[in-house]
C-alpha cells in the first residue's frame, strides 16, 4: 500500500479525489493525510510521509510549489502530481521547479482519466525504485 497526502483548499476536489482514490485504488493507495494549505502539509507530511502528494498550486498560507519544496528537501522521493487551473501562468518557464524531480503537472479541469494515468505511472515509478534498491 502507498501513502497518498492530499494537499488541496477546495474541500469539494478532495472528496472528489478520495472517492476516486477509494474506488479505483482501494488495494494499491491509502490516504494518510488532507491539508487545506502548503503549511498544514507540510507539518502532516512531516508525521505521515506520503509517496505521492496531489496538490493544488494556489492556496492560502503557503503555495503549492513553496510546499513541495519543502517537503522535497527532507523527502526528495515523494511523488507530487500539481493541479493548477488553466489560467495560472504561475506554472511558467519562470517559476523555477526543475530541482524537484519526481513532478507531474495536471491543469484543471482534467478528466479523472488523466488522473488515472498519472497515478498509475507514479505507482510503477515507485515500484521500479523499490526493486532498484533491493537489487543493489
Amino acid at each position: 500500500m502507498y501513502k497518498v497526502g492530499i494537499i488541496e483548499d477546495e474541500p469539494d476536489l478532495v472528496k472528489l479525489y478520495e472517492l476516486f482514490l477509494e474506488k479505483r485504488y482501494a488495494d494499491k493507495l491509502e490516504v494518510v493525510y488532507k491539508a487545506q494549505d502548503g503549511r498544514e502539509g507540510v507539518e502532516k507530511n512531516k508525521c505521515s510521509p506520503a509517496d505521492i502528494i496531489i496538490l493544488d498550486d494556489r492556496m492560502p498560507e503557503v503555495n503549492g510549489v513553496d510546499a513541495a519544496e519543502r517537503i522535497n528537501d527532507h523527502h526528495p522521493e515523494t511523488i507530487f502530481i500539481f493541479t493548477p487551473c488553466w489560467g495560472c501562468e504561475w506554472f511558467s518557464s519562470d517559476n523555477n521547479i526543475s530541482h524537484i524531480k519526481s513532478l507531474c503537472i495536471i491543469r484543471k479541469p482534467y478528466s479523472l482519466k488523466l488522473m488515472s494515468a498519472l497515478l498509475d505511472n507514479a505507482i510503477e515509478e515507485i515500484e521500479r525504485r523499490k526493486k532498484s534498491v533491493e537489487y543493489t
